[in-house]
């Protein structure tokens, strides 16, 4: 019976670790650069998963600890342990070294400049013709997208890997009619030549 007992109990900690790496993977995927639409709705659902990765991390470590002491099963609840310790250093990588592995060396980055539409957009530029681009319109809702980029006499265009645009399009029309792909460098400063605003960013 007792053997049984430590069965069941085994099971369920699978079942739980199971359901973290899952979670994590869901999280971890949050901070892979582009392909990434987010309202301020959707931010409520990302803390939650953020914070249920927290708690079953913890509980799994708690209880892995608990029996540890208690001499049931040692090697698996260190195991337990390990993997739990293990994925958390993954699941915890900072978006900049997530970034950096993808991208490689930044070269510059241009950040808007406040204008009537409270339209925010950040254009990071890497050495290997590889950029990040977000863009978000009065904090309702975030486009990140990647692609490469060509500049030659000082005239800056993006190509992005994916459009991006979806049934959100209709809503935030105005946020979508002002995703540039033409620029023009102007000392430090990128113009957008095709947004219909006047959108233009600086080097930061």
């Amino acid at each position: 019976m007792k053997d049984f007992m430590n069965f069941l109990r085994a099971s369920g900690q699978l079942v739980f670790i199971v359901l973290y790496i899952l979670i994590g993977k869901l999280v971890f995927q949050f901070k892979i650069p582009g392909y990434k639409i987010v309202t301020d709705g959707d931010e409520g659902f990302i803390a939650f998963f953020y914070f249920l990765l927290i708690v079953l991390g913890l509980g799994l470590l708690l209880n892995s600890y608990i029996f540890l002491l208690k001499g049931h099963w040692k090697k698996f609840r260190i195991a337990v342990m390990l993997i739990v310790f293990v994925l958390a250093l993954v699941f915890g990588v900072p978006s900049k070294v997530v970034n950096s592995f993808y991208f490689g060396e930044q070269v510059s980055t241009y950040s808007s400049i406040q204008n009537e539409d409270l339209i925010w957009t950040d254009i990071k530029l890497f050495e290997n013709h590889k950029f990040l681009y977000s863009s978000s319109l009065g904090g309702e809702i975030m486009v990140e997208n990647i692609g490469t980029y060509e500049m030659k006499n000082n005239s800056l265009k993006l190509f992005f890997e994916n459009k991006q645009f979806d049934y959100r399009e209709e809503y935030y029309k105005v946020l979508y009619e002002n995703i540039g792909t033409e620029y023009t460098l102007d000392n430090d400063t990128l113009v957008c030549e095709n947004c219909k605003s006047d959108i233009q960013l600086i080097k930061r």
